[in-house]
């Protein structure tokens, strides 16, 4: 291992970091020492994520050995020492001597601070934790946070098919105490050598101990992250204020890290926004009648097992009344705003704390509402599990829809009516009320569904029969179909990322660093999340020009101009030009290419009409013949299956290489490591803006007209998620240091967009005519083929 003095630190790299690498953990050291912000690009290939551990890692080190180091200078001991001593050893002897009490002392005033390191996915987080295990700093302490689909091992609960159902039923098993991992689990984890011995836990460790001791994976998180130095985990543990209550997340004085950070604005908008769905409340409100008529009938009692019973005392027919009359008069109340207006409509912002007044959703009253949720919830979710089945799915996913709406005009963390207050004023400021009613057509496959989810036929993969629950029949609803209204849906959209974003800065984080490959522009961030980040970084690339070229091709071979605008979504001559390119670059191009459409629409019409006219133009026909196709699936299965496919298709011996379709901001652009053959190319069709009439576009663009920010407008912001979602397109090409690929933009506007592409990739940005990129193309990859057959020789 080197050992490098940076900023003042030692740290510790598997190699001599270059330049670039040292300018990166220089910067991330000066945001851990000063305690200050920080948003760092640096390209993938660089040794982002390894350069962020180990100088996190080498402070943080630091930091827990200074208070001790603070104890032996004032406080002199003779020692025992012999040559061979360790200084940690040292220390420790020292902290023993030292410790005051249990609860208060030197050692204790002030504990050491834990990283939070964030990521989009459990891959990411996989990634990152398997760089620790091979770092010079993998006797730290860390462990991976999931949920019960990744970590649950109660084979009755992970038969269920939806996360929504395992997590309700890991709750009533819990609560019954029916689990076997979960009792007695914390004395199991403390005193287990391998959960001790094991300083780094990813997800697959845990798991595999778990099953081996016999103690939940999920719950032994809860005990091990007490003592972890870095506590990995998704995005939404950190930034739900419900997760990090249920959690126990604690900020105050630790390190939060967002790695993969590119998306975080609409990330943190997400996080606190939500929907309420009509058809949600009609569901509710059919299934609390039925309850509470069986709740009504002296022999229910009777017909119920000891379980449902424990979980019946803590519910009362009161609560069921309660929650039931609160979701018919709110369901009036909306429909009687919607009604007779457009099918669209923005609301202004009190209007939604208007009506919960009216219905009674009160501050104070509101965690009667949730309390009658909790408790409706386990009730039917022991009742369904005592009967061997799992009918209570659906129930406890719309009870949970409602709660979480309620969550957000009622967030966690607000606990008394002046700074709930207080909230209502920045929710009036920054959120924006959509309503939207179905059309006509998606209407009546709306009132299908609803009338399917209470009772009528299947649904979801499980039949509602007449008789679901042990002494529970459905009281059917004479209702006609024909009677049903237009279905709505109200949105409550959060437009501003500082909502979610600052609740953790005001909690006292240490620090707050985003990075990723592709942040650029830079500004936007500090803006949207009105947060200051003075340390700042946007890193070079550690490859060369003989390694990638990035074209932009304003025409095609008989000079039609590439412009995928909605104008001309129907040129033929223009698609027929497009397919064609497609079709010379990608038998120039070997092994794989990954083929990006600004949009699903534009990628669908395209790919319609090539095959339409597949007979005269030979477009489809000859794509096929050159390569393999595969088409982005929006099932998330799906895709991960497509993607083993086209990668064994690639690896097949004499393979000709294979093509995978997709979009900008699909799942193809993100996170995705394509490296080497995997992908030599990536096509670019069109620039990727974002749906024009899109409701929340339209919506956030009028939100930000009406702040008049001249730093960023509405049609700033609009070209912002464009340019974000082409670099991280680009970003799918080269991914470490010997990788090799081109990049080509097949669209004329690309040339007035250059400043806002990553600044990695700028110096590598030029346009050619189509012969030029088609001679350049070539050349580059006959000199690859050479030299890989000149190194094959040689060895």
């Amino acid at each position: 291992m080197e050992s490098t003095k940076i900023g003042g630190y030692d740290v510790f790299f598997p190699f001599k970091p270059y330049a670039l690498q040292k300018a990166y953990m220089s910067q991330v050291l000066k945001c851990l020492r000063e305690k200050q912000n920080g948003l760092l690009e640096s390209p993938t290939g660089t040794g982002k994520t390894l350069s962020l551990l180990c100088s996190t890692l080498s402070w943080l080190e630091k930091m827990k050995l200074s208070p001790l180091l603070k104890v032996m200078d004032t406080k002199p001991k003779m020692i025992n020492l012999d040559e061979s001593g360790d200084p940690f050893e040292l220390a420790d002897e020292y902290a023993k001597d030292s410790k005051k009490d249990e609860k208060k002392g030197p050692l204790n005033e002030n504990p050491s601070p834990k990283i939070f390191y964030s990521s989009r996915t459990h891959a990411q987080l996989s990634q990152a934790c398997k760089e620790m295990k091979r770092s010079y700093y993998r006797h730290m302490s860390a462990v991976v946070m999931g949920g019960r689909d990744n970590l649950c091992i109660n084979e009755e609960v992970m038969r269920l098919e939806s996360n929504t159902a395992k997590t309700h039923a890991c709750r009533a098993k819990v609560k019954a105490k029916q689990c076997q991992y979960h009792i007695q689990f914390e004395r199991k984890v403390a005193t287990s050598d391998d959960f001790n011995s094991t300083p780094i836990l990813d997800i697959e460790d845990l798991v595999k101990l778990g099953m081996k001791h016999k103690v939940c994976p999920y719950y032994a998180t809860r005990v091990v992250k007490q003592k972890a130095d870095v506590i990995f985990m998704p995005y939404n543990y950190l930034l739900e204020p419900s997760s990090r209550k249920a959690l126990g997340i604690e900020i105050v004085g630790n390190v939060i890290i967002f790695d993969e950070g590119h998306n975080i604005e609409r990330i943190c908008e997400d996080a606190v926004s939500g929907q309420l769905k009509s058809e949600s409340i009609e569901f509710l409100i059919k299934e609390l009648k039925t309850l509470a008529h069986h709740m009504r009938n002296i022999n229910y009692v009777d017909n119920i097992g000891p379980e449902a019973l424990d979980a019946l005392a803590d519910l009362s027919l009161d609560e069921v009344t309660l929650l039931k009359d609160t979701l018919i008069a709110l369901q009036g109340e909306i429909e009687k705003a919607v009604e007779g207006t457009e099918d669209k409509k923005v609301h202004i912002q009190k209007w939604v704390f208007d009506i919960c007044e009216r219905v009674g959703i009160t501050f104070g009253q509101h965690k009667l509402l949730m309390s009658a949720i909790e408790n409706i919830m386990a009730y039917v979710i022991n009742t369904s599990l005592m009967a061997g089945h799992s009918n209570f799915a659906s129930f406890a996913a719309h009870l949970q829809l409602f709660n979480d709406f309620l969550l957000i005009i009622f967030p966690d963390g607000f606990n008394d009516e002046k700074s709930w207050l207080e909230f209502q004023a920045e929710f009036i400021k920054k959120y924006r009320v959509f309503t939207e009613k179905e059309n006509d057509e998606n209407n009546e496959k709306k009132t299908h569904s609803v009338l399917q989810a209470n009772g009528f036929s299947q649904v979801n993969g499980y039949s509602q029969s007449n008789k679901r629950f042990k002494g529970w029949n459905m009281v059917n609803n004479n209702k006609s179909p024909l009677d049903q209204k237009k279905p709505w849906t109200l949105f409550l959209w959060c437009l501003s990322a500082s909502i979610g974003l600052n609740g953790l800065i005001r909690q006292g984080a240490h620090c707050l660093i985003i990075t990723s490959g592709t942040l650029a522009p830079l500004h936007s961030f500090q803006i949207e999340l009105e947060t200051p980040f003075p340390v700042t970084l946007q890193n070079r690339h550690i490859i060369d020009e003989t390694q990638i070229c990035i074209y932009i091709i304003k025409q095609s071979y008989n000079g039609i101009t590439f412009n995928t605008c909605y104008d001309n979504r129907q040129n033929l001559e223009h698609i027929r030009a497009v397919g064609q390119s497609i079709v010379h670059f990608c038998k120039i191009i070997p092994d794989g290419v990954l083929l990006f459409f600004a949009s699903y629409a534009v990628m669908t019409n395209m790919l319609k009409v090539w095959r339409e006219k597949d007979k005269d133009w030979k477009i489809y026909s000859t794509l096929r013949s050159t390569k393999v196709l595969f088409e982005e699936p929006r099932d998330k299965v799906e895709f991960a299956s497509c993607i083993e496919q086209f990668k064994q298709k690639i690896d097949e011996p004499h393979s000709k290489g294979a093509i995978f379709m997709g979009v900008c901001r699909g799942k193809l652009s993100e996170g995705l490591d394509m490296a080497d053959k995997y992908c030599r190319g990536v096509l670019m069709v069109g620039l990727p803006f974002p749906a024009t009439q899109e409701p929340r576009i339209l919506v956030k663009k009028q939100y930000l007209t009406e702040l008049r920010n001249p730093e960023l407008t509405a049609n700033d912001w609009y070209t912002l998620q464009m340019k974000r979602a082409l670099n991280q397109a680009i970003g799918r090409i080269v991914r470490h240091k010997d990788d090799y690929g081109v990049v080509l933009l097949i669209d004329t506007r690309f040339e007035q967009h250059i400043t806002g592409l990553s600044k990695w990739t700028q110096p590598f940005v030029k346009t050619k005519t189509y012969s030029e990129a088609s001679n350049a193309v070539t050349r580059f990859f006959e000199r690859h083929e050479a030299k890989s057959k000149d190194e094959i020789t040689l060895n």
